[in-house]
Order: structure tokens, then C-alpha cells, then sequence
């Protein structure tokens, strides 16, 4: 038994048997060796067959592994899977087969209660065992590394979401937050960007993409010939440039300065510097800076106001004030839309043949439709005046030819540079009237 020597590396992983000089041996010998070391696991018999065949020579020297260990495994980390929180994807293919680079899905819109992932639970691991026979314990797997947010709730290993808003995914949380800051700009990087929450962009909204909230919207850069909609109000620290696209606010739209832009608000718009060739509607609409209005129109229902309308060169400049509320423009479209049928038959001499072969419900419908197209209508004059009584437009500084001030159809264009000036409706005469400021 001289000749074998049987080695095992520290971690009990794998036995060697080295062979030196000397009688002839059997395989039976080196089974017997490996026995008396106690060597159980993982046998090689290949390579003891092997070996067993060189024993023959009483010169041989050699060294062979003959047993091999199982190292134990690791335990599965636990995570987080789900559609919301899996990786960006480069683009979304259309209706041609065309990946659009626009859409990216940056940011995740998600409404109350809505599934957001599933947390997958680390595994135990799986237990490996040394050529001797001993058992070797595993690492269990950690927990996933995100902290849950105030804005999930979790049933079991579901989570979904308490809020509306955006799911948030880092390397260390996973949230729902109601305004989702994004740290840079909007480009192809990123692609288009849509919350069900309010949004901060920290950044520029570039040429061609899309911003659209439920909530507020907050632009600290410049918005060049892109599209931003949000339910709430859109604040834009620099410039609004372009008008291929436009910028639409449920409430108040606020920006530095508006060039060829296209501005629609529910509530006031507020341009802190100047406009120029700019269309912008809302209820109330302010140009404050020292340049004020120069070409474009301004559509203000119940006011605007400027430092200065129109610039020395003539530039044509539309001031629009006491127009009907957009909801009451279209409610009119519908109801003429209605009984557009019913005043057609009339004039071509058909609508007694057509009441005659209707019923009593369909006759009433006609003329219930005709009845609720004139009170819209009387309720709209009714509505034009009150707000033509109530509105005004302002000018701090001066009014230059070529702007065109208009209440309902009435319509003043000074012939001569005006000073500060506050222009209303009179109703009895039908004209704009001025009143000069001091």
C-alpha cells in the first residue's frame, strides 16, 4: 500500500491519490485506500480504472483526481416581476411593424388598485456534500432589495397600488408616487412621458415627443415644437417654442415666454415675458413682460391683459375677449346638429308626411329637439352679454396700429399709437370703447 497516497483539498471538494515507485498493485488496492480514507462521495470510477492500469508498472508516478464533492448552491436572491417593473424596452412596435423610438414607457401610469409586481420569495438553496460523505449547509438567498412605499398595498406577495400616479423603480424602492420627478431631458433617451399623477421634468421637452399628466406639470427647461397636456396646471420655467404642437392646461398655463406657440388653458395663462406670433385661450390671459404681444392672437373670456399690444412695424395683433365658454360652444354644435334634420325637412315641405307617420313619442322628440336648440341659443346670447358687460383688456404701456381689439362683433383698431388704456364693451352702441389709464 506504500505506493498510494490518498490527499483532499481543504474544502473536502475533491481526493487525490498519488502513485509513486514501487510493487505491482491492483484496483482492488486502490479501492481498499480510498475506503480506509474514508472517501465515499463522488467516485471517479474511470479514472480509478484508469489509474489501476498504470499500477502495473512498478516505475509509474503519477497523481489523479479520483472523487469529486458537490458544492452546495446558493439560494435565488427574491425579487420583483411584473410588466410595470421590468426593463425599458427600446421602443414599441406599431401597426406596420415599426419600432417607434418615442415610446419607451419610461414612466409607468398605474390607477388605484391596479396590479403593479409580484415579490417573489428567496429560495433556500440546495445542500452539496464532500467526498467524504458530510453534508455541506447552503446560503439561502437574500430578500429583495427594494423597500416597499407608502403607495402600494400588499395582499400576500401582490402589491398594488393605493394611489394614482407612476410606479417608481430604483435599485432600492419601489413606489407609487403621485408627482414622479424625471432628472433629465425629454429626447429619445427617455421617449414620450405619461403619468396618471403630476410630473417635474428637470430638463427640456425636445422637438416631436409628448408630455401628458392628470395632474400638474412642471417643465424647469424650454418646450421646443413639442406637445404637454395636463388636466392640472403646466408651469414652464424658460421658453415655449414652435407650433407644430401645442400646450394644454385643465387649469393654469405659466411660462417665461411663448414664441410661435400655441397655448390652451381652462383657467389663466400667464406669459411673464413677451409673446410673439403666439395664439393662446384661456379665461384670463397676461402678457407681463416689458415687450408684451407682438403678432398672434390672444383669446381671454374674461380678460387680457399686456405691457404693450402690437410692435412699431404693424404686425397684426388679435385681442379677443368675452368669447362663450368652450363647453357651451360645443353643447350648442350638438343640439344645431339635432334639429339641423328637422329644420331640413320643414323647408323642403316634408316634415307634416313625416309627423303624420310617426308616432305620438317621435313626433314629441322632434319637437323637444327644436324646443332645446332655441333655449341653448337664448342661453348663449344670454351668457355672450353678461360676459361682454364684464370683460376688459388692458394695456400698461402702449397699443400700436395693427392691433385689432374685439368684444363679440364689435371691434376697435387704433390708426394711432394709444398709451395706457383699458378697453371695455358698450353695449348700447355697440363699439369698443376706451378708457385712458393714468
Amino acid at each position: 500500500m506504500g505506493r498510494l497516497q490518498v490527499t483532499i483539498t481543504a474544502n473536502g471538494l475533491e481526493a487525490r491519490l498519488r502513485v509513486t515507485p514501487g510493487p505491482m498493485a491492483y484496483i482492488e488496492d486502490v479501492q481498499a485506500t480510498l475506503a480506509d480514507a474514508g472517501i465515499t462521495h463522488g467516485l471517479d470510477e474511470s479514472a480509478i480504472a484508469e489509474l489501476a492500469a498504470r499500477l502495473a508498472d512498478p516505475r509509474a508516478r503519477c497523481a489523479v483526481a479520483v472523487a469529486f464533492g458537490t458544492a452546495p448552491i446558493r439560494g435565488a436572491d427574491g425579487n420583483l416581476v411584473g410588466e410595470l417593473v421590468a426593463d425599458r424596452s427600446p421602443g414599441t412596435v406599431d401597426e406596420t411593424g415599426r419600432i417607434d423610438y418615442r415610446e419607451r414607457a419610461t414612466i409607468q401610469p398605474i390607477r388605484t388598485e391596479e396590479f403593479v409586481a409580484e415579490i417573489m420569495d428567496p429560495t433556500a438553496g440546495t445542500p452539496g456534500w464532500t467526498v467524504s460523505g458530510n453534508m455541506l449547509r447552503s446560503e439561502p438567498g437574500n430578500r429583495h432589495a427594494e423597500r416597499i412605499g407608502d403607495g402600494l398595498r400588499q395582499s400576500g406577495n401582490r402589491l398594488f397600488a393605493k394611489r394614482d400616479g407612476a410606479v417608481l423603480h430604483t435599485h432600492d424602492l419601489l413606489d407609487v408616487v403621485p408627482l414622479y420627478t424625471h432628472s433629465g431631458d425629454v429626447d429619445f433617451r427617455s421617449g414620450n412621458l405619461r403619468t396618471n399623477g403630476s410630473l417635474r421634468i428637470e430638463g427640456d421637452v425636445n422637438a416631436g415627443f409628448t408630455v401628458n399628466a392628470d395632474g400638474d406639470v412642471e417643465i424647469r427647461g424650454t418646450v421646443e415644437d413639442a406637445s404637454v397636456t395636463a388636466q392640472g396646471s403646466v408651469l414652464v420655467g424658460a421658453g415655449i417654442l414652435g407650433n407644430t404642437h401645442s400646450i394644454r392646461a385643465g387649469k393654469d398655463i405659466v411660462c417665461h415666454h411663448a414664441t410661435a406657440a400655441k397655448l390652451i388653458a381652462g383657467g389663466t395663462i400667464t406669459i411673464e415675458k413677451d409673446a410673439v406670433q403666439t395664439t393662446a385661450r384661456g379665461e384670463k390671459v397676461f402678457a407681463i413682460g416689458p415687450h408684451g404681444v407682438r403678432g398672434g392672437a390672444l383669446y381671454g373670456r374674461e380678460c387680457v391683459a399686456a405691457e404693450v399690444l402690437g410692435c412699431q412695424a404693424g404686425s397684426t395683433t388679435r385681442i379677443v375677449v368675452g368669447e362663450a365658454p368652450g363647453q357651451d360652444a360645443r353643447a350648442a354644435r350638438e343640439h344645431l346638429k339635432t334639429a339641423r334634420a328637422t329644420r331640413v325637412a320643414i323647408r323642403n315641405g316634408r316634415h307634416d308626411a313625416t309627423l303624420a307617420k310617426r308616432s305620438g313619442k317621435a313626433t314629441r322628440n322632434l319637437t323637444n329637439a327644436l324646443d332645446s336648440e332655441r333655449a341653448t341659443q337664448r342661453r348663449l346670447e344670454r351668457r355672450r352679454r353678461e360676459q361682454l358687460a364684464t370683460a376688459w383688456v388692458r394695456v400698461s404701456k402702449t397699443c400700436y396700429p395693427g392691433t385689432v381689439i374685439r368684444f363679440g362683433d364689435a371691434e376697435l383698431r387704433p390708426e394711432t399709437a394709444l398709451g395706457p388704456s383699458i378697453f371695455r364693451y358698450d353695449s348700447d352702441r355697440n363699439e369698443v370703447v376706451r378708457e385712458t389709464l393714468q
